[in-house]
């Protein structure tokens, strides 16, 4: 008879959510990243971490929008990835030479943490009213100062999502009034990041 404390004859039980994400590593010719896919109930979400001297430096980035060889990166199957360069947010890697799904735990789980925007994840949608009542009474912003930095993602990837839009300044030239919001509103963004900038240590 087995040992009940036995790990291999224990019922282990997924997170819904976890089975929406996709960890790949992803090389390029000088560059290693880690690559995360969400796709679930029509929410799609790309989290890109890696280390990059061509990208500044560390990079961790958030993108609903990412593109492979300027297609959508979720219609593009990952061994079609190679060779095709990769944009995720504010950043366009080299031509990506190799992919391989990722197999280290630790780095599967903390991508599967990134909280996606965009409404209940589907776990709670899921859950009975009594335990999403508790999820909602429980924070999910990040502490400071991280939620700033995550604020600030979420800004640099709006800002990056305009700038990419092919249709969008010809769309704006027909509106005047949305014309200047936006004209507005770009330039507030330019005169707060520069003047953050310069306070930078």
């Amino acid at each position: 008879m087995s040992d009940s404390s036995d790990s291999s004859e224990q019922t282990r039980f997924a997170r819904i959510e976890d089975f929406a994400w996709k960890v790949y590593r992803v090389h390029t010719r000088s560059s290693a990243y880690v690559l995360g896919l969400y796709n679930w109930d029509g929410r799609r979400f790309a989290v890109l971490r890696g280390t990059s001297e061509g990208l500044g430096g560390r990079v961790d980035l958030r993108d609903s929008d990412p593109k492979i060889g300027g297609r959508s990166l979720f219609e593009v199957k990952p061994e079609e990835w190679v060779g095709k360069v990769l944009e995720v947010s504010t950043a366009t890697t080299s031509p990506v030479r190799s992919v391989e799904e990722e197999r280290d735990s630790s780095v599967i789980t903390g991508v599967r943490a990134v909280v996606v925007p965009g409404g209940k994840a589907p776990a709670e949608r899921m859950a009975t009213p009594r335990a999403a009542e508790e999820r909602r009474a429980t924070p999910v912003e990040p502490p400071f100062p991280e939620n700033f930095v995550h604020e600030m993602e979420i800004a640099s990837y709006l800002i990056a999502r305009a700038n990419r839009h092919p249709e969008l300044l010809v769309a704006l030239a027909g509106e005047a009034e949305l014309l200047e919001r936006f004209k507005v509103a770009l330039a507030g963004c330019l005169v707060s990041a520069k003047s953050l900038g310069q306070k930078l240590p």
